[in-house]
């Protein structure tokens, strides 16, 4: 909540009061603590490229990351972030492990990425259904489904297609999933009509 985009312009701002975002930090680690929920807390804030653009809030996440204790931070961003990080501030990138996240190499690793939401769905599914002929039946659909998948060339396709980019991998099997669900394909399968989804 903390972290919002302003109205103007899409950058990222940290309260106006340092201070008082601490003292908040604290008090959540403290009622953690009281409640036996083991530390460190992890604070994970994604697209911070827009941080490239405001310098100081290098510096206010620096005295965070150094102050407070009980936390980690985890923050995403392209190479934008990491130049940001070094240009701007130097002792920021010393405070963070950098990870450089790249396409993936190898088509098992796009089949775990199609895969692995399937089998998250069929899980869910099951949780919620009390009928044992429904969980049964679903299971055997996303079991064919993903036994489908490992005898197809869909997923070789896919890799080529995205050059194995996990975004575009997810996207790309959200949408011939919901193909799938709406009847306009019989099965997960790449076709120009996925190409034309917007």
């Amino acid at each position: 909540a903390y972290f919002r985009f302003a109205q103007a312009g899409g950058l990222a701002r940290l309260p106006n009061n340092l201070q008082v975002f601490t003292r908040d930090l604290e008090h959540i680690r403290d009622r953690c603590k009281e409640k036996g929920i083991t530390l460190p807390i992890v604070v994970t804030i994604d697209e911070c490229d827009v941080l490239a653009e405001q310098r100081s809030c290098f510096q206010q996440l620096r005295n965070l990351v150094q102050h407070l204790d009980g936390y980690m931070f985890a923050i995403a961003g392209t190479g934008k972030l990491l130049e940001g990080m070094d240009d701007v501030y130097s002792p920021v990138s010393r405070q963070f492990t950098k990870i450089q996240l790249g396409p993936f190499t190898e088509e098992k690793d796009t089949l775990d990425s199609i895969r692995k939401p399937l089998v998250n769905l069929e899980a869910r599914f099951a949780e919620q259904s009390d009928d044992v002929i429904d969980q049964q039946m679903l299971a055997m659909t996303v079991s064919q489904l993903i036994h489908s998948l490992e005898a197809s060339r869909m997923v070789e396709e896919v890799h080529k297609w995205t050059t194995g980019r996990p975004y575009d991998i997810r996207l790309l099997s959200q949408v011939m999933f919901k193909r799938l669900q709406d009847g306009s394909a019989t099965t997960m399968e790449l076709s120009s009509q996925c190409m034309e989804t917007p």
